[in-house]
């Protein structure tokens, strides 16, 4: 069930309990332990609208993607697979379609890894990949019509298109060694992925591609480590991780590879960038004594470490109104699902069990 309205009370309800908010809250309880508690979680709920977020949850009798309201209502169990699989530098694990109907995942249920979409409510499971093969990550053309991925079907790891209503596939690269981790353009004619050239070394340098498998084009040459590149929600840059300083950073790119900016710059590892959906700031982890979910703006400026604590919080993602970010962290003993404001004051726990959560993604 979806909730993206809230009623009018809320907001004087809010007024009456916000100098008595906590700023680490239980989202989760009894109605008698949610109704004392009120006063201390209202305030999250009431800066954006009630979305929903999956995640995956090992629990029973292997792990599967759940999802469940942003004030810890309305938990259901998606999948039933038992083996849904983490995607190597990813952040989540269920990738939703743009049109927020349904949603990706890889799992090895049939025996090896496959892509499958589900629809929002559970049901249509489908395999789309459907190989012997070694098939894995997932990114969507922006009209929900296409997913690219990663497969060793014919020999080495290329990049696929499959048509998501025919099922039709089609090979999109066609190269000597590895690429990987594609993600696709907001206007839908590109797709930036890594690309490993074993003739040179083991380094992964940052390529785009037409969908239709003309104009690959380079855009990083550094003999390092360039992964996990994501556009921004215009088109215009492109943000990557790489290691050619040393560790762990991260850095922006214009589209024509052009132009490269550093824009962390510290003795921790940082890895796992997604763009705010108004482009200006970048969430991801930082790995140091501890992991910590930080911000930066995209000029390099205000680097802000959100969480800032000893546990583990990791796999940041913004709402789909940038209003806040949800992220998963071992701060109560085990994994649950998270949701902080921006400037970290109040931070909701939203699962609630003994099992670990992690990997949480919003709705669109």
């Amino acid at each position: 069930m979806i909730y993206r309205t809230m009623t009018l009370f809320v907001g004087l309800l809010l007024a009456v309990s916000m100098r008595g908010a906590a700023s680490s809250t239980d989202k989760t309880g009894t109605p008698s332990q949610v109704a004392d508690n009120y006063s201390a979680y209202l305030p999250m709920i009431f800066e954006g609208t009630l979305d929903q977020i999956t995640f995956r949850s090992f629990r029973s009798s292997g792990n599967d993607i759940y999802i469940i309201n942003s004030d810890g209502t309305g938990e259901e169990q998606l999948t039933f697979t038992g083996s849904v699989q983490n995607i190597a530098g990813v952040s989540s694990t269920a990738i939703w379609s743009p049109d927020g109907t349904k949603f990706g995942f890889v799992s090895d249920i049939e025996g090896n890894q496959e892509i499958y979409i589900i629809n929002a409510d559970g049901s249509g499971q489908q395999n789309l990949s459907n190989d012997p093969g070694r098939d894995t990550y997932i990114t969507w053309a922006p009209d929900s019509s296409m997913v690219a991925f990663r497969s060793d079907r014919d020999g080495n790891l290329e990049l696929y298109i499959v048509d998501v209503n025919t099922k039709q596939i089609s090979r999109l690269t066609n190269s000597p060694w590895s690429e990987s981790a594609p993600d696709w353009s907001p206007d839908g004619t590109k797709i930036v992925f890594s690309y490993v050239n074993r003739d040179v070394g083991p380094y992964f340098e940052l390529f785009t591609i037409n969908i239709d498998g003309t104009e690959r084009i380079q855009l990083t040459d550094d003999r390092a480590n360039n992964q996990s590149a994501s556009w921004s929600p215009d088109g215009k840059n492109i943000v990557f991780i790489s290691d050619r300083d040393g560790k762990s950073e991260i850095y922006l790119i214009n589209e024509e590879g052009t132009s490269q900016t550093r824009l962390t710059n510290n003795d921790r590892r940082d890895f796992g960038p997604t763009w705010s959906p108004d482009r200006s700031k970048i969430a991801f982890t930082s790995e140091g004594d501890d992991l910590d979910v930080f911000t930066i703006n995209v000029d390099g400026t205000e680097l802000f470490n959100l969480t800032n604590d000893l546990s583990a919080d990791s796999g940041p993602v913004w709402s789909p109104d940038g209003s806040s970010i949800a992220f998963y962290t071992d701060r109560d003993g085990n994994f649950e699902i998270y949701e902080s404001n921006l400037d970290g004051s109040v931070q909701s726990r939203i699962t609630n069990n003994s099992f670990t959560d992690i990997s949480p993604s919003w709705r669109p």
